[in-house]
């Protein structure tokens, strides 16, 4: 089987802030601990009415490492708040800011969340910095009042115009320029780092995450960050996972505020689901990378799990500390020359199980070839799930696989067209909550196609032609000889057995021989004495409904194996006669041999 990638799943557009980029967290443990701030007087939310232009602000924020002080900056406030500057009900607070981090790099993504207070002990939170100028680097930050995170209020909104008054006075003062200006302020990028794919399998896959945000690849981390729950406090780094272990999908903001077990982050949403079951993460920054996709962003390593993000509004995201939402697993192993690799990643969105059930696979093969190439792959899976009414399913599939360029995307080609039919089914909605895999891969890689056909006559093999076509006695069973060709091996050939019921005799009939692999073959046809014409039913007629899941799970469980020829022997007024031959090797192909069934 050949391919050239997979195409990136067709994905909504989603109006998302993005946070900053994962670095690593593969095999984390799911230890729930307390937050050390969790018994702290919650903050107070200072008053918008009692801001003045000028006045000194201070903030925290991470720039390496866990500790909120390492990035800590001041600023002062630039005017009056913009009145319903985010949404109705939701003004926008303006400051410019400053800090050795901020002056190299400017708001970075990853910021968001950081809390902004109007007194030196951090009791009176102003907001969050959350919002930045659309064009290049700069010092002037937007400010999600605190009252709204607090509250979580709920509003569409995507950038912020700044009013014509306003943009004069910043570009007197030389606080941005007006081209910075024109396309107003929008929420600092989050965007969802990926670790644990090669940069060819994050090209293959981003974009199935694309519904999910903009999506960044990153290194994969070597160890598991020590960060824990006792590191969430204000202006300290949180993480929100859409899954996570072998291959993690995160974004990482700022926390902006700490009360009891509830923690509100970012300043802006994450993707604006409203309710959401993104897993909770403490994590470890590495370090600010300036410029780049998004500007200046954050590079960081994921800590263990330690609760749920449940909420995800115009404001930002709240989450508690708890055992953390549903995780569905994807598991793969994968075996090449001794070498055997095994990983899982834990989804908390089950819309993005069969996504990671991918990228889990192309991970665990890519790490056991230690190399892109050709070979042969012995791939088996499980996919479970539900239906709508609750009950439980199971798919369990195997089959060969050879291809010439990249032998580890073959089997997930096949992999992805279940899983896909499964859920884009037209009967009922279904829940993908599980997918194993299993492969074996060798650098042989050898394939067949079906040739030319030969029937036994005198003694001899004959070949089978338009003119020649094969003869069978009625009541017995003849062997056709099958020709196997290959570009890598010299042929080889098979015999297929044929039996002509009594009834058939004086007839011609059609010996149908179909590779299991069929993608891109050429089909060969021979001329017929008779004319055979397959009677299809129109689904017009009288309306029609979707096959049942039942029904669907039927058609994927008999589909033909790439390492088998299928025969078919039909006659008209008999019964047709169906056989598969196991060749243990891909063969592709098609031919039509017609034979003529004699007393």
């Amino acid at each position: 089987m050949v391919t050239r990638g997979l195409g990136p799943r067709p994905a909504r557009i989603v109006v998302s802030g993005l946070t900053a980029v994962v670095v690593g967290a593969a095999g984390l443990a799911t230890t729930v601990t307390s937050p050390a701030t969790a018994a702290d007087p919650c903050v107070t939310a200072f008053p918008e009415s009692g801001l003045t232009d000028g006045q000194a602000v201070e903030g925290l924020t991470v720039s390496k490492g866990t500790d909120p002080e390492s990035g800590a900056f001041t600023g002062t406030i630039s005017g009056a708040p913009l009145q319903d500057g985010i949404a109705p009900g939701v003004d926008l607070i303006l400051a410019e800011l400053t800090s050795p981090a901020v002056d190299k790099n400017g708001i970075w993504a990853g910021m968001s969340g950081s809390p902004v207070y109007a007194d030196p002990e951090h009791t009176q939170l102003i907001g969050a910095v959350s919002y930045s100028l659309n064009e290049g680097s700069t010092h002037l930050a937007g400010i999600t009042p605190a009252s709204a995170m607090l509250d979580l209020m709920p509003a569409p909104a995507a950038t912020v115009a700044i009013p014509r008054k306003v943009a004069d006075r910043l570009v007197a003062d030389g606080v941005a320029t007006r081209a910075q200006l024109a396309n107003g302020m929008r929420p600092l990028p989050t965007p969802i780092g990926v670790s644990g794919l090669t940069s060819r399998r994050f090209d293959q896959l981003a974009g199935w995450l694309d519904s999910q945000g903009p999506v960044a690849n990153a290194t994969i981390g070597s160890t598991t960050s020590t960060a824990d729950a006792s590191d969430i406090v204000p202006g300290g780094n949180i993480a929100a996972s859409l899954g996570w272990g072998f291959v993690s999908a995160a974004a990482v903001g700022t926390v902006t505020a700490v009360c009891g077990n509830d923690v509100v982050a970012f300043g802006h949403p994450f993707n604006y689901t409203g309710d959401s079951t993104y897993s909770l993460h403490p994590a470890d920054a590495v370090a600010i990378v300036p410029g780049a996709t998004f500007g200046g962003y954050k590079l960081a390593n994921l800590g263990d799990r330690v609760g749920t993000i449940s909420d995800d509004h115009l404001a930002g995201i709240h989450g508690t500390f708890d055992a953390g939402p549903t995780a569905y697993d994807v598991s793969s192993t994968a075996t090449y020359q001794g070498r055997t690799v095994s990983g899982t990643t834990h989804v908390t969105v089950a819309d993005l199980v069969t996504d990671a059930g991918l990228a889990n696979a192309f991970a665990a093969s890519d790490r056991a070839m230690d190399k892109y190439g050709k070979g042969t792959a012995r791939a088996s899976w499980t996919i479970t799930g539900k239906r709508r009414s609750g009950a439980a399913f199971e798919l369990t599939h195997s089959d060969v696989y050879t291809d010439t360029y990249d032998v580890s995307s073959a089997p997930l080609m096949d992999l992805a067209m279940q899983a896909y039919t499964l859920l884009e089914n037209q009967s009922e909605a279904v829940t993908i909550t599980g997918i194993s895999t299993a492969t074996t891969i060798s650098d042989e890689a050898v394939s067949w196609r079906i040739g030319r056909t030969y029937w036994r006559k005198n003694g001899a093999w004959k070949r089978v032609t338009a003119k020649s076509p094969a003869v069978v006695r009625a009541g017995r069973t003849a062997n056709i000889r099958v020709e196997l060709y290959s570009r890598d091996a010299a042929s080889r050939y098979v015999t297929v057995p044929v039996t002509a019921s009594r009834k058939s005799a004086g007839r011609t009939g059609r010996l149908a021989l179909q590779g299991g692999f069929s993608g891109g073959e050429d089909y060969y046809f021979y001329d017929s004495s008779e004319e055979f014409v397959d009677a299809y039913g129109d689904s017009m007629v009288g309306g029609s409904v979707p096959e049942s899941i039942p029904a669907v799970l039927e058609q994927l469980r008999a589909d033909q194996r790439n390492d088998t020829i299928a025969s078919t022997f039909t006659v008209r007024g008999t019964a047709t006669k169906k056989r598969s031959l196991a060749l243990g090797q891909v063969v592709s192909g098609s031919v039509l041999v017609p034979v003529v069934v004699r007393p």
